[in-house]
């Protein structure tokens, strides 16, 4: 009858997709000492990426002085996920300020998981958009009218420039 009963309930939940649930602890092991007094989060495919989700506010423990968040029911999955300051402009990057990929975590048991957070994008220059910026990172070899149309996020070269009343 157990057996039965076992089977039955196993079925169901298989049926309906019933996910198995795992506990996620996050642990920041280490991170740019620039933002001390900033809320951290971690924002993914699970919250549509929202930097600054409520739900996944990292705590600081008391006793270690790491960062930390705790989910205590997950659904078991793969999920992509990246540490932010609240916003997508202050997301973790490389410590070159280089974009890095996306980390996974391939949820199928209770995790904990040990991260090091190398930069955060903010604290690099990025190029302001537009001619003069792309002249800068290409540098003086191309003249300034060598470059004409960005709109279309199209580069042009060694072209001449034409108005568009003589045309």
């Amino acid at each position: 009858m157990r057996k039965a009963l076992f089977l039955a309930v196993f079925l169901v939940c298989s049926c309906y997709g019933v996910k198995a649930q795992y506990s996620i602890k996050i642990v920041i092991d280490s991170l740019p000492s620039t933002h001390p007094g900033d809320t951290l989060y971690i924002a993914g495919d699970f919250n549509s990426w929202n930097p600054n989700d409520p739900n996944t506010e990292f705590m600081k423990d008391a006793n270690t002085g790491k960062w930390t968040l705790t989910v205590p029911s997950a659904p078991a999955n793969v999920y992509e996920v990246k540490v932010t300051r609240g916003a997508t402009e202050k997301t973790e990057c490389g410590s070159d300020g280089k974009d890095i990929l996306n980390r996974k975590l391939n949820l199928s048991s209770d995790t904990t998981l040990h991260l090091k957070i190398a930069g955060w994008q903010d604290d690099f220059a990025k190029p302001k958009g537009g001619t003069a910026a792309l002249n800068s990172l290409l540098g003086p070899t191309f003249a300034d009218n060598e470059i004409i149309d960005l709109s279309a996020g199209v580069v042009y070269l060694n072209r001449k420039v034409v108005p568009s009343s003589a045309r």
